[in-house]
């Protein structure tokens, strides 16, 4: 089993306090516990339930903005080829017919991936600073290790909350791309059918629950809607996440058949984008879905985004959707 020093940098939401954790690492991926209290770091590769890489800390620091010094596993990497402009919007034409003969078949997340050269004097730790100003809502964290190599992001999507008293998740779908777009019918339907895909679990669980109707959130220059869900406290919470993990919002609805689709087709390794990274700090485990992130690899990075298709797609505007995601983390590397 290999082993690697990790060390990550994070801010939890709506909160102004940067955190470092730092541990060995290994290549073995583990559920998540739950009722640990240690201080620890996770991130989990697409579609992998609740499992995750993760790692402990006997101590975190609180860290001031003005502390810059953060070591760097820079890693190489071979780029599959990521999908022309041509080919993401035939691939998107295709999960269309499909979806007009079967009815199961209402929505896939369709992702695709870019490079950008970069400049190798770039300071990660001060793109983190920026991103924790931009996205004061959202998981921002650094992540580096030799396991892992070294992401950057800004999650506006909680997966699961637990807290001494109770556990929270959210419905998050749809995109604006500016102030003055309203929300339309392919959005509103295509964060209901999130929406449908929790309560629905949480029924056939038997799990009491409350909701916050949606509202507009703000990522950057994006806007999603948005409902909360709190729910009462259950032992049985790793079964929770596995039936979440991934949401409609990573892969689509029904999940088997959005699952199938993207495997025979995406033609893309999503690593961690997608899975879920989080963290277990003051006795609270705080999880979100990994998007708006970045792989970094030294002189260049590699950008990730998806769209979620319906049959209403228009698949020009998926792939105008997809750019702008990129551009809302792109923007701070130049």
């Amino acid at each position: 089993m290999g082993t690697s020093l990790a060390k990550a940098i994070f801010r939890l939401p709506n909160d102004t306090k940067i955190y470092l954790i730092e541990g060995e690492i290994t290549d073995n991926q583990i559920a998540i516990d739950f009722n640990q209290s240690k201080k620890c770091f996770y991130i989990s590769l697409f579609n992998n339930k609740d499992n995750a890489y993760c790692f402990f800390s006997e101590n975190d620091s609180r860290l001031t903005i003005e502390d810059e010094n953060f070591d760097l596993f820079k890693p190489t990497d071979i780029f599959e080829n990521c999908l022309s402009k041509d080919d993401y919007l035939t691939l998107v034409e295709k999960a269309k017919k499909q979806m007009q003969h079967n009815e199961k078949f209402q929505k896939v997340v369709l992702a695709r991936c870019k490079t950008k050269n970069i400049s190798t004097e770039i300071n990660l730790r001060k793109i983190f600073d920026d991103m924790c100003i931009a996205y004061p809502n959202a998981f921002c964290y650094l992540l580096s290790s030799q396991i892992t190599g070294t992401w950057i992001g800004a999650s506006p999507e909680l997966l699961l909350k637990k807290t001494e008293s109770e556990i929270e998740t959210v419905a998050l779908a749809g995109t604006l791309m500016n102030a003055e777009e309203k929300w339309n019918e392919k959005e509103m339907n295509e964060h209901r059918l999130v929406e449908l895909f929790i309560e629905d679990i949480l029924q056939k669980k038997h799990r009491a629950f409350s909701k916050k109707e949606a509202q507009t959130i703000s990522s950057g220059n994006l806007k999603h809607l948005m409902s909360s869900y709190t729910i009462e406290n259950i032992n049985s919470i790793n079964e929770l996440l596995s039936d979440l993990n991934p949401t409609p919002a990573t892969c689509g609805l029904e999940k088997n058949i959005s699952l199938d689709f993207i495997s025979e087709n995406e033609k893309l390794e999503r690593k961690f984008y997608s899975g879920f990274v989080g963290v277990t700090i003051n006795s609270g485990t705080h999880l979100f879905a990994n998007l708006r992130c970045v792989q970094y690899l030294g002189n260049e990075i590699k950008l990730y985004a998806g769209a979620g298709i319906t049959k209403h797609s228009i698949a020009e505007n998926e792939w105008h959707e997809t750019e702008n995601k990129m551009e809302a983390i792109g923007q701070f590397f130049k």
